[in-house]
């Protein structure tokens, strides 16, 4: 079987036997180099035609009009004059598509023998694989949506206090656990995000070591695609009690504050695991049920949350700040101050109570 293939026994590949492949016996490639980017085709070419068979969310997502609160009864669309007769669920397709294909080339690197160019910066450290796929997503998207949309990256924001003017703004995240990518612990991510006046309307989330990609629109739910295609709608079972929740923590950000917080919640179970993206998937796989950030002396920014969010409300769950509000992006500051809280949205108040009781003795 073909890890989001048609066929072959690659992982994600056409036909061959490699990582990512179309007939080589390499990592993302055709013999096991990594290509250059410029020689990467478009996403289109690459992932194959969907099995008409199988489930799609085209049909079950309406247009985005019908879906974003506006006063308004004629909303904007997120297109270039070039592709206006795209829906939000047209976009969300050729989204996925893009999220495969980097997908594949994340794993290429993450494979590989080759040197990954380790550079630290002052929000962490970077790759050239960040880079790379960084640049695929970007003109991936670009030649859909054209200069119509914002877009807010992290290795191509510039630290300056200003909003982007668009309405509608991508906020993209090519290597979300770029540590975790380094160290080797599989837990990585791709996130992907459309916003449109500051909340997202639609994500993914790619998890290339776990073979599995979540998709979610406003109001359209969540779904998991997993390695044949088959496309699975995502729901929270409810009944556990408050103390049997799992919180999700993480291995390489753990100040002495949030490690205080989490002492003294009502629910002592934790599973560390690397990247947001990888701590939602946990929640929405039902492996896990809460995440708490607490900011310090820097915090999460934009990037890390907008796609996971929105994977997460529309599977049920609650992702607020400790006040129970919604978080807002592209506010012209990126980074998502103070506490904030994920949960499978059983216990939310609760959990929210119990945070705020311990931050107001700190």
């Amino acid at each position: 079987m073909g890890e989001w293939g048609t066929g072959g026994r690659g992982d994600w590949g056409t036909g061959g036997r490699g990582d990512g492949g179309t007939g080589g016996l390499g990592d993302w490639g055709t013999g096991g180099l990594i290509l250059p980017l410029s020689l990467i085709p478009h996403p289109l070419s690459l992932i194959p035609t969907p099995n008409s068979q199988l489930p799609t969310p085209s049909s079950l997502i309406p247009h985005p009009s019908s879906l974003i609160p506006h006063p308004s009864s004629q909303l904007p669309t997120p297109m270039n004059s070039t592709v206006s007769n795209l829906s939000l669920a047209d976009i969300l397709e050729t989204t996925i598509e893009l999220a495969q294909t980097a997908a594949v080339m994340l794993r290429g690197y993450y494979r590989g023998s080759g040197d990954l160019d380790v550079r630290d910066k002052e929000q962490g450290p970077v790759t050239i694989a960040d880079e790379a796929v960084d640049r695929y997503l970007l003109a991936g998207i670009r030649s859909m949506c054209g200069e119509s949309c914002g877009y807010l990256t992290e290795e191509t924001h510039q630290m300056v206090d200003k909003a982007l003017l668009q309405d509608w703004v991508w906020i993209i995240d090519p290597l979300d656990g770029t540590r975790d990518f380094i160290d080797k612990t599989g837990e990585y991510a791709i996130h992907i995000a459309l916003t449109y006046q500051q909340r997202p309307v639609l994500a993914v989330v790619a998890v290339p070591e776990s073979d599995r990609l979540y998709a979610a629109t406003l109001g359209g739910g969540t779904w998991r695609i997993g390695t044949s295609g088959v496309r699975t709608s995502l729901r929270f079972d409810k009944g556990r009690k408050l103390t049997e929740l799992v919180v999700v923590a993480s291995r390489n950000h753990r100040s002495e504050r949030l490690v205080r917080l989490l002492a003294h919640l009502p629910c002592q179970q934790q599973r560390q695991v690397g990247s947001i993206g990888c701590k939602i998937a946990a929640i929405v796989e039902g492996d896990a049920d809460v995440y708490v950030s607490v900011s310090g002396k820097s915090a999460p920014k934009d990037w890390d949350f907008a796609a996971p969010e929105l994977i997460l409300t529309e599977a049920g769950g609650k992702f607020t700040d400790r006040d129970g509000k919604p978080l807002l992006y592209n506010t012209g500051d990126v980074s998502q101050w103070g506490c904030l809280i994920a949960s499978n949205g059983e216990w939310h108040q609760e959990i929210l109570d119990c945070c705020n009781a311990d931050l107001e003795t700190q």
